[in-house]
């Protein structure tokens, strides 16, 4: 695909199923038009904390560390194990952020 080639990009829940980031939003970066935009949606991590301390796992998943569970997920009578990513909201919003995005803000 030619470089900045969209207006938007749209990545709805799918960054919670990436182990390694880097590689991702430097692809949507490359592909957006200058001045484009990520439009971007995942689950809030305490969300998927308070899943864990739900179903008594609080001691293997905390919300400031960066965690991987497995699940078994079913459409269609087809089975998959999916790897999912537990990430805190602040290393959510940093790998995104273009060099040139903080206007002079530390």
């Amino acid at each position: 695909m030619r470089a900045d080639t969209f207006d938007d990009v749209v990545a709805a829940l799918v960054r919670h199923c990436l182990e390694d980031w880097g590689p991702a939003p430097a692809e949507l970066r490359r592909v957006l038009k200058p001045g484009g935009r990520l439009i971007a949606s995942v689950d809030h991590p305490f969300a998927i904390q308070l899943m864990h301390r739900q179903a008594g796992r609080e001691d293997e998943y905390r919300y400031f560390d960066t965690t991987n569970w497995v699940e078994e997920w079913t459409f269609g009578g087809q089975s998959a194990q999916v790897s999912l990513w537990h990430r805190p909201l602040h290393a959510m919003t940093g790998p995104s952020r273009r060099p040139d995005s903080d206007h002079g803000h530390q």
